[in-house]
């Protein structure tokens, strides 16, 4: 079995079974020991959110479903079945920060480590996960109950401010409080069951 990475990278956008990269991105799972005996029909490697409008339309085309992969912790494997598997490994994986609102945006497969680096960084707090490989799409999707959650609460609650959403029909929302509110609070604790992928998201951060 490959070796579980972080930051893997591919020969192709779109695998197919058969395929060189295929077989170690479908086991690419911290539990991918043991994988599910589920073989995608397509691996989507995508690296915008034009990326995952595409692969929302392919499964249209093939009428599969859809899995979505940030860090693949999920004991489950929840990704993995016979539809089309959107790994979002290099989607926005870069975290930016804004020092006049003093907010960071950053992508789903954004790691724990990688936060904690770059807050370090710059000075600031934002109440992130405590295993250094979790990506932010689950942990933000389950709520952000990290290590911080008792003195600051679940991070989904009061710091996530924004997210950037492709939603079934393929279009690119913003959704904030203002704005598509009713995603916005359907994702926050949503976990893999929310309908919609999460390609950006933007969270406050304090001294």
């Amino acid at each position: 079995m490959p070796i579980y990475e972080c930051s893997r990278t591919y020969s192709e956008k779109i695998l197919h079974p058969g395929a060189p990269d295929y077989e170690t991105c479908r086991q690419n799972n911290p539990s991918g020991d043991a994988p599910p005996d589920a073989y995608p029909t397509e691996i989507h490697v995508v690296h915008n959110a034009q990326d995952v409008v595409l692969a929302l339309k392919r499964a249209t085309e093939l009428k599969k479903d859809v899995g979505v992969r940030s860090g693949g912790h999920t004991m489950s494997n929840a990704g993995l079945f016979a539809g089309i598997l959107i790994d979002t490994t290099h989607l926005n994986r870069n975290i930016q920060y804004d020092s006049g609102t003093h907010d960071i945006t950053f992508g789903p497969s954004v790691r724990v480590q990688e936060l904690a680096e770059k807050l370090r960084e710059i000075n600031r707090f934002y109440p992130h996960g405590h295993c250094p490989t979790v990506a932010a799409g689950g942990f933000h999707l389950g709520a952000g109950q990290g290590v911080g959650m008792r003195g600051w609460g679940p991070t989904y609650r009061d710091w996530v401010t924004q997210l950037e959403i492709v939603v079934a029909d393929g279009r690119i929302v913003i959704a904030n409080t203002k704005e598509n509110s009713d995603l916005f609070w359907a994702a926050r604790g949503g976990g893999p069951a929310f309908f919609g992928i999460i390609t950006k998201f933007w969270g406050k951060t304090i001294p």
